[in-house]
């Protein structure tokens, strides 16, 4: 038999890591537009993090651990480098972006996928949490990621892009 593990915080780590596969699916069209790799990198990204989501909720577990925090952290990486110095490729290669509300939620989502799974699959040393606490907290995982990612995705298709109100690119801090 498997040692018990926390569903409350695997269920976490499965709902924030399809938020943050929603939000880079969200951003795809603006991607392809800059640079067609850029695009189609998005597109794996986020169809990988909603799948991955999708399945180890089904499974009741976290699936891939390992790969799932890797992922999640060269995401963070990646995206930190993008906003200070730049990515070495590409057509704006080594031009920093601007920071985005957008991309920023995605970060934290991808930084609580991290943390729900180390802290899911991590032994517990007492017994079981009911099943109507895995619930709530489950339903508050949902809740909270939902909250988060509706206004990154509806910021995604409006004028401004993922950028502040009554801001362009150029005049983000």
């Amino acid at each position: 038999m498997s040692a018990p593990t926390r569903p409350g915080a695997l269920g976490l780590a499965a709902y924030a890591g399809i938020g943050a596969g929603l939000v880079h699916l969200a951003v795809v069209h603006e991607h392809l537009q800059e640079w067609l790799a850029a695009g189609i990198f998005f597109i794996f990204l986020g169809a990988a993090q909603v799948v991955w989501g999708v399945a180890s909720f089904a499974a009741g577990r976290v699936l891939v651990p390992r790969t799932a925090v890797l992922v999640s952290l060269g995401t963070v990486v990646l995206w930190v480098v993008s906003r200070t110095s730049g990515l070495p490729v590409g057509p704006e290669a080594f031009e920093p972006e601007a920071v985005g509300r957008a991309d920023v939620l995605s970060c934290v989502l991808e930084l609580v996928t991290v943390a729900g799974v180390a802290l899911g699959v991590r032994r517990v040393r007492t017994r079981e949490s009911s099943p109507r606490r895995s619930v709530a907290a489950l339903a508050a995982a949902a809740a909270l990621v939902a909250v988060l990612t509706t206004p990154a995705l509806a910021a995604s298709g409006s004028e401004e892009g993922d950028h502040m109100p009554g801001m362009s690119a150029e005049q983000q801090p």
